[in-house]
């Protein structure tokens, strides 16, 4: 016996209803979209800046190691040097100064008054 029916693809016209329905959904799924996008954009933007940071460590390391050295904050004793109207800078027991600045002028008035610090080293 042959069958009396099949399923098969034609064409269906939706109702107004349907339609509506269509419309609401593709507004629903614009909106997602966009917002996908904006949220692919901040988490690029926040790989970006950690890619960045970590690039910017490995310069600093990569330039310790190629010169050696680093600069660091450290105490440092200050010898008034009234005469020539600098003072110099000297770390723990180094001989030589590790920088110099010029006397400011609130400086060079305690130093006609002799009550700077380290005036004795004078």
């Amino acid at each position: 016996m042959l069958p009396n029916t099949i399923n098969r693809f034609v064409k269906y016209e939706f109702s107004e209803e349907e339609l509506v329905k269509i419309a609401t959904e593709i507004a629903r799924k614009i909106s997602a979209q966009k917002q996908l996008e904006l949220d692919k954009k901040a988490a690029a933007s926040e790989f970006s800046a950690r890619i960045n940071q970590v690039t910017a460590e490995l310069r600093e390391l990569a330039d310790n190691y190629e010169l050696g050295y680093e600069y660091r904050e450290a105490e440092c004793r200050i010898y008034y040097d009234i005469d020539r109207g600098v003072k110099y800078y000297y770390h723990g027991d180094m001989v030589d100064p590790v920088g110099q600045d010029p006397l400011t002028k609130e400086e060079k008035r305690l130093a006609k008054q002799q009550i700077l610090p380290g005036m004795e080293n004078v």
